[in-house]
């Protein structure tokens, strides 16, 4: 990863993405991941749903990632992707702390780690030390046959 793709704490701001349609930041952030989210969707469609998406940009208003929450009153959802080129950079994490902060009401919080992501030792133990459970019969070895690994917290 080259210097200029390092972001600074500072430098990050995340603001709500009040935009009705899949735009062109959209498809690039998602564009590898895409079908881990079940998102059946193209450039220019209506989202459709009861969440609310985020987006973490630079200081040039650059779109570094994405986050979109749903809660209800006994789970709060919440789903993050970043761009390839700032992964490991910790806008994922920030992205996952800003989510939490806006859980008002939700019993549980579920996160879901996919196998492709690099990180995914790193977010798993963070998430551990968040208090954050493994989901039974869901364990990390999960990985190894490329699944995604869900862990949980009461609250």
């Amino acid at each position: 990863m080259s210097k200029n793709n390092k972001i600074g704490k500072s430098k990050l701001e995340i603001v709500q993405d009040n935009s009705l349609y899949w735009c062109i930041e959209k498809e690039n952030v998602f564009s590898d991941v895409k079908n881990h989210f079940c998102f059946d969707i193209s450039l220019n469609d209506r989202i459709e749903g009861d969440y609310c998406w985020y987006r973490a940009l630079d200081e040039k208003g650059l779109t570094l990632g994405y986050c979109w929450v749903r809660a209800d009153d006994e789970v709060f959802e919440v789903s993050i992707a970043v761009s390839k080129q700032f992964r490991g950079n910790g806008v994922g994490m920030k992205l996952f702390e800003f989510a939490l902060s806006r859980n008002e009401n939700s019993k549980v919080i579920s996160a879901v780690i996919m196998p492709e992501n690099k990180n995914r030792d790193k977010i798993y133990k963070w998430l551990l030390r968040q208090g954050f459970e493994e989901t039974p019969g869901n364990e990390r070895i999960l990985w190894n046959n490329g699944q995604n690994v869900t862990v949980y917290k009461q609250v």
